[in-house]
């Protein structure tokens, strides 16, 4: 039977750190070492395992790869909710969708790309599809779609399931209820026309490939850079930038921010950063 306590060793500690900075760019500073192993115990206890040392073992041995995808989502926070940080969705509707309806206007292109690169168990990237489909609805013409991407599998898979309990939406502007329709045991699903908008697929944002090509419109990586170092943090949204169209948005998180990387985009609100349409270093 496996134990319920174990101690995370210093060089326990140091390889998980190590290998979570290579393989996914999260930063673990020393005072994360209780956190971590707290964590690092529920696989134990999964696993039925004695200590961390086999669980080190098992890490490099050959099932370390499928273990590695569990591990990493022990150490991630996938906390979210409809409508986060409200003031980014306030300006999407009240800034880009117009500039959008212009662009239509002017050449007849109605396509809407949107990444959310941190989509969790799916709020956010429903958020954005709710959204778009009421101001910019497929039956006008609009082809948005939304590619939502996370490094959690346990997230996606809830994500991908598109039900959440009533009490999640209780509280939403009357206009979006719609979109949320009964289901059982006091839960509701994302209505189709909502729901049809999204792609979910795992990704690790460190990795070399990304699975879309841009440009896009718009990019939501909130509340994900926290893990990232200054380092990578950079890295990350320099590249975000090669992938928005010019003028397009770069949304993060508003206890985040860009101050300590060399970027190209243009303040212009918490959290809300422009790509000028021509990029200078």
């Amino acid at each position: 039977m496996a134990i319920t306590t174990a101690t995370l060793s210093a060089r326990a500690f140091e390889k998980i750190r190590a290998c979570a900075y290579e393989r996914a760019g999260i930063s673990l500073p020393p005072e994360k070492r209780e956190m971590v192993q707290g964590r690092v115990m529920k696989r134990l206890r999964a696993l039925d395992l004695d200590g961390f040392e086999p669980y080190l073992h098992l890490l490099d041995g050959p099932d370390g790869e499928a273990e590695w995808v569990h591990l990493l989502d022990c150490l991630t926070t996938n906390y979210t909710r409809f409508f986060r940080e409200p003031a980014h969705f306030d300006f999407l509707r009240d800034h880009l969708v117009p500039a959008w309806r212009q662009r239509a206007a002017a050449t007849g292109n109605r396509a809407v790309r949107i990444w959310c690169a941190a989509a969790a168990t799916g709020e956010e990237p429903y958020t954005l599809a709710v959204l778009m489909e009421s101001l910019l609805p497929h039956t006008e013409g609009w082809d948005v779609r939304i590619l939502a991407t996370d490094i959690s599998t346990r997230a996606l898979a809830t994500a991908a399931a598109a039900t959440y309990a009533t009490k999640q939406v209780a509280d939403l502007d009357p206009a979006y209820r719609p979109f949320f329709l009964p289901a059982a045991g006091d839960r509701v699903v994302v209505a189709p026309a909502a729901r049809e908008r999204v792609i979910f697929r795992r990704l690790n944002l460190m990795s070399d490939h990304w699975p879309l090509r841009g440009p896009l419109q718009a990019i939501f990586c909130r509340n994900v850079m926290i893990y990232f170092d200054a380092p990578t943090q950079e890295r990350l949204v320099n590249r975000f930038a090669t992938l928005l169209e010019p003028d397009g948005y770069l949304f993060v998180g508003l206890s985040e921010s860009l101050t300590r990387a060399r970027h190209p985009y243009r303040t212009e609100g918490p959290g809300i950063h422009r790509r000028p349409a021509e990029i200078t270093r």
